[in-house]
């Protein structure tokens, strides 16, 4: 996981995580917005892929996260989530926010800012930015087709030996015609 901290690890196409917003106060708050806010937007990544081995389905998404347009927001069957929507959290309890994140075009970094407001009225903001140790959960970079990164890990069925091979971007050009 340092490696990937270090090598500031991106991942390709989308990805699926837990939001957990827990009230740390001794009074009850309501939480009237979580907005992603976009820091870098550039052409996808094209250095090195390395293929996923396996996986699985992350269970039921509550909210969505298009990443792909110019101000993106957390979305529920296509509308805005919390436009019509708050939640109110009791001191010392948690929301928790499920989000499928996704992106084609770009490759994107962000933070969340959460506007909630206190047991006073007033309106208050914070900024999470990425908590990961390992592969960056708040960076996405939309994928290419394998051969046009610059290295290739991936799995090749023509080998002898079958596994993850790296191969240049000329070698995996080779390889899909």
């Amino acid at each position: 996981m340092k490696l990937h901290k270090r090598l500031r690890s991106t991942q390709v196409g989308g990805n699926f995580y837990k939001l957990v917003i827990t009230n740390t106060s001794a009074s009850a708050i309501k939480i009237v917005n979580v907005s992603p806010v976009v820091s870098r937007r550039s052409a996808p990544l094209s250095e090195t892929l390395i293929e996923p081995l396996g996986g699985a389905n992350p269970g039921e998404v509550f909210v969505d996260l298009d990443l792909n347009v110019r101000h993106p927001s957390f979305t529920r069957r296509g509308k805005p989530y919390f436009t019509s929507e708050s939640r109110n959290v009791a001191a010392g309890k948690s929301f928790e926010i499920f989000v499928d994140a996704n992106v084609e075009d770009y490759y994107v970094e962000y933070h969340l800012k959460v506007d909630y407001v206190d047991s006073l009225g007033r309106a208050n903001s914070l900024e999470v930015h990425d908590p990961s140790e390992g592969v960056g959960i708040f960076r996405l970079s939309g994928i290419l087709p394998p051969y046009k990164y610059t290295d290739y890990w991936g799995v090749e069925d023509d080998l002898e030996k079958p596994g993850l091979k790296l191969l240049t971007a000329e070698e995996k050009r080779e390889k899909s015609r």
